[in-house]
This record gives C-alpha cells, sequence and structure tokens, in this order.
C-alpha cells in the first residue's frame, strides 16, 4: 500500500510552472529518486529481530513476515544510488 501511495502522490502532481501546488519529488540525499518498488525475496534476520504482533486485550502474540518469504521496498537515485527498507 506504501508504494501504491508513493506512486499516486508523485505522477498526479502537476509539472506545470504556473502551478500554485509544488510538485512532490521523493530524494536520497541531494538527488532525486529515479526509480522504486517493492522486492520479493529471503532476509537474513536475527531471532531477536523478527516482527510480531501483540493483541492488547488479549495479549495474544503472533508471529510476523515469514524471513523466507519477506517483502521490502527500494528507492534508485539517479546517480544510481540504492535504498532498501
Amino acid at each position: 500500500m506504501i508504494s501504491f501511495a508513493l506512486l499516486a502522490e508523485i505522477y498526479t502532481t502537476t509539472s506545470n510552472a504556473k502551478s500554485e501546488k509544488p510538485r512532490v519529488r521523493l530524494r536520497y540525499r541531494s538527488q532525486p529518486i529515479a526509480d522504486f518498488g517493492i522486492c520479493r525475496g529471503k532476509a537474513k534476520v536475527d531471532k531477536t529481530d523478527l516482527l510480531g504482533y501483540i493483541y492488547t486485550k488479549t495479549r495474544k502474540y503472533i508471529r510476523g513476515q515469514d524471513p523466507h518469504d519477506h517483502y521490502w521496498l527500494y528507492f534508485t537515485s539517479v546517480r544510481g544510488e540504492e535504498v532498501h527498507s
């Protein structure tokens, strides 16, 4: 959902110089983002760093995302710098 929200915001902004609405652009350090998307694969994760959920009413704990079936966002700047989150 985050990737789609970013895509919708970036590609619905105007490039018209007379527009009062500023053009939205993602940046990494001083460079604009040229590409971004979603990756899928394995992630090297320590057992202490696994994502989990605790239901506050029942105190039930559920393990989160499987490190062998992991999804993450990537960003690439116009300089070719890659950022993974």
